[in-house]
């Protein structure tokens, strides 16, 4: 197979000029049918081909199969076109076309051969594949971090990456394709998912990292002749763990993402285990917290070797609106009214209202009774725990405390009080003053207007009794 790739490209590279190339053996089949394979929800953005993960539902992520650019050290971005890049594949359905088109690859007459000019690649967190022939003929790449998020790699993904001598899947990886690792040059393969299976393409006398009594170090172990050397990692078990928050307080029907922190960081299993004490009023997935009903859960993570934190959700129905039962109120000075909130919806968890005035030397205000302080305006506003709010304006008034009749003449002319007296004395025995007799005089009832103003005149008899009239004299 490998030689007739390698005659694949003699051809590919006699045919260079005028053409597009895709990758190792696109022309075991037409150019434009190679190329209509991936044409389906395909686009192009920048340097980079993609088309949608089919795996993704929502049509949010997308897989890049092809790069046109030059740069010798690539860097797969997390996000294209506003797209999340869940994946990376070969730019064909063949088994052995690398992400690669364009003039990314030198002819060496040598090996009758194609070079790609890769030296390293990046690849994003987020990323869950690596596909099928996705680094094949990566000669020069010489390192590669797979991401903690991988979980699976495809056939023929590093075919002939002579340059990559060490590599480490993490445990998210579940899955390996056959002949992934062919024709490489592999030297150390580190394997932490202590479920996965390899395969024979892993290069002979290869060193194999992995847990004792783990699927590759029974690998390494029924495949003695290939050379395989097993060398244990330490398993480095969870000290504790801890929630980003202690407390969460949800309204019914909304989420939250709780993250959960291993110590030590470089522990073995991350793995963690979400649940829930009471799925009717809280749900978690994956740390996600759905509020289902009002009430209290408490949700736990857990390690694989059973260290545990928790976080007390509460979940609620907040007010949606407040309303009085009056907008507008008028009040005397010195006298109360109670006004009533009414929340809703009015199954609201939350029922606190917090009562303030604008001004409570005009009006006060305690838990909804309003008091009349003084004569103005003053507005009483009524707010939930959440922000909602009422308001009422109040108008406060004055009284009338005393009303005083009086007699009114013009400054010049004369005028005549007079008294009814019942008892022993008599109106001669009635003593007659003026508050101010320069104003207005006063003379057995009879007044005489002097100059502009105000007086009080007073009539009393001999035991004290007495009867006040205010007259008042104008020009």
């Amino acid at each position: 197979m490998k030689k007739m790739t390698k005659l694949c490209k003699k051809i590919l590279s006699v045919s260079l000029a005028g053409a597009v190339m895709f990758g190792a053996c696109a022309f075991f089949q037409p150019v434009a049918e190679s190329f209509a394979s991936v044409q389906v929800n395909a686009a192009t953005y920048g340097d980079f081909r993609y088309k949608t993960d089919s795996a993704d539902k929502t049509g949010k992520s997308v897989i890049i199969y092809g790069y046109t650019g030059v740069d010798t050290k690539l860097v797969i971005p997390a996000k294209l076109d506003g797209f999340k890049v869940t994946g990376i594949e070969g730019s064909d359905d063949s088994k052995y076309d690398n992400i690669l088109l364009g003039d990314h690859f030198y002819y060496d007459d040598d090996d009758w051969d194609t070079h790609c000019r890769v030296t390293s690649v990046t690849l994003p967190k987020g990323l869950k594949t690596i596909g099928c022939g996705a680094f094949c003929d990566f000669y020069d790449m010489g390192s590669l971090n797979i991401p903690e998020t991988v979980t699976s790699i495809g056939e023929y993904a590093f075919w002939e990456c002579y340059a990559l001598k060490k590599l480490i899947l993490p445990a998210s990886v579940s899955e390996v394709g056959h002949d992934a690792f062919c024709d490489s040059g592999i030297q150390d393969l580190w394997v932490y998912n202590d479920n996965l299976k390899l395969h024979t393409d892993v290069p002979k006398n290869a060193v194999i990292h992995a847990h004792y009594g783990s699927e590759a170090h029974k690998f390494v172990i029924a495949h003695s002749g290939y050379g395989y050397v097993f060398k244990q990692i330490p398993i480095i078990k969870a000290t504790a763990v801890k929630l980003s928050k202690t407390s969460l307080t949800l309204e019914k029907g909304k989420s939250a993402t709780l993250a959960a922190t291993i110590a030590p960081a470089n522990v073995t299993d991350k793995k963690v285990t979400w649940t829930s004490s009471n799925t009717k009023v809280a749900t978690v997935v994956n740390g996600k917290v759905t509020a289902k009903a009002v009430g209290t859960a408490t949700i736990t993570a857990k390690t694989a070797n059973g260290k545990t934190a928790a976080c007390k959700v509460t979940v609620q129905v907040s007010p949606t609106s407040v309303k009085l039962n009056k907008t507008s109120l008028t009040l005397e000075k010195g006298k109360s009214e109670t006004l009533t909130a009414t929340i809703a919806p009015t199954n609201a968890t939350v029922k606190t209202v917090t009562w303030t005035s604008s001004d409570s030397k005009v009006a006060s205000v305690v838990n909804g009774k309003v008091t009349a302080k003084a004569k103005g305006t003053a507005t009483i506003t009524a707010k939930t725990a959440n922000g909602k709010t009422a308001a009422c304006k109040v108008t406060v008034t004055e009284p009338v405390t005393t009303i005083i009749m009086g007699y009114l003449m013009k400054v010049g002319t004369t005028a005549e009080l007079y008294v009814d007296v019942t008892g022993s004395a008599t109106a001669n025995d009635v003593k007659w003053y003026s508050s101010n007799s320069k104003v207005i005089s006063v003379v057995k009832g009879k007044l005489t207007a002097k100059a502009a103003g105000t007086v009080i005149i007073t009539a009393k008899t001999p035991d004290g009794k007495a009867v006040r009239c205010r007259v008042k004299a104008v020009k």
